[in-house]
């Protein structure tokens, strides 16, 4: 099959952001993405071209929706220092489902690279490319330690979620 060209979408592109605290639930989000994804059309449906798709969020457009929530964020993960959070694709084979990839990367935050996989779902229309998917991090794991505010704990394991993530041909 031939490979496709898409670029982010950083206007249509939210990421979903869920934590919890000792008082309340957490939900963020996080904006402007940018990135370029290719996409191969193979006989048993779309896959990701590993190496030549990556994404890109700035810290700053990470929000929880409360100003001193946020600004302890930013200084929690040093974001004068470290202003994106990017993913590398580094491989993608066939889901456990239909219509899934199992997709593995390299995901930066706060200067520490690790490797990361999910399941991810695509759907292509159009021109237009949307991607599915989310992914649980402890913050830990990236030498970040989960604010406290007051007496407010914040767990350390946080879920990232998009949900038609818009992509369109480059």
């Amino acid at each position: 099959g031939s490979a496709m060209r898409f670029v982010v979408d950083p206007e249509a592109s939210v990421v979903e952001i869920d934590a919890r605290s000792s008082l309340h639930a957490i939900h963020g989000q996080a904006k402007g993405m940018t990135g370029v994804v290719e996409l191969a059309d193979g006989q048993d449906g779309w896959s990701i071209v590993a190496g030549a798709s990556r994404l890109s969020v700035p810290v700053e457009g990470v929000t929880a929706g409360n100003a001193l929530e946020d600004s302890e964020l930013r200084r929690r993960v040093e974001a004068c220092r470290y202003p994106e959070i990017t993913g590398l694709v580094t491989a993608a084979e066939r889901g456990a489902t239909i219509g899934t990839l199992r997709v593995t990367g390299d995901l930066t935050f706060h200067g520490v690279t690790r490797s990361v996989s999910g399941d991810l779902r695509i759907s292509v229309a159009d021109g237009i490319a949307q991607l599915s998917g989310e992914h649980t991090l402890d913050v830990r794991d990236y030498g970040v330690q989960p604010p406290k505010l007051l007496l407010i704990k914040v767990d350390p394991e946080v879920r990232a979620m998009f949900d038609k993530l818009g992509i369109s041909l480059a």
